[in-house]
């Protein structure tokens, strides 16, 4: 879905399942957050960048192609 120097998000399509995403930093394994909590996991995936996580913990920022873009674009 989106591919940078330090992110790629990845989408997973399941028949008659919502859709699943992957982020990946650099070389790094994939990974995706569970249904069960999700803002943890993200949270702690973009933890060098405090205002995407301020974001997510807010709930302003939702989707996961305006998280990785935010992260690409705003946090060093």
């Amino acid at each position: 879905v989106y591919r940078s120097d330090k992110v790629t998000l990845y989408r997973t399509v399941f028949p008659e399942i919502t859709d699943s995403y992957e982020y990946q930093k650099g070389n790094e394994k994939p990974g995706s957050p569970s249904l069960f909590g999700p803002n943890k996991w993200l949270k702690k995936f973009f933890a060098d960048c405090p205002e995407l996580v301020q974001k997510i913990d807010n709930k302003t920022i939702k989707e996961p192609l305006d998280m990785v873009r935010m992260y690409n674009e705003g946090c060093k």
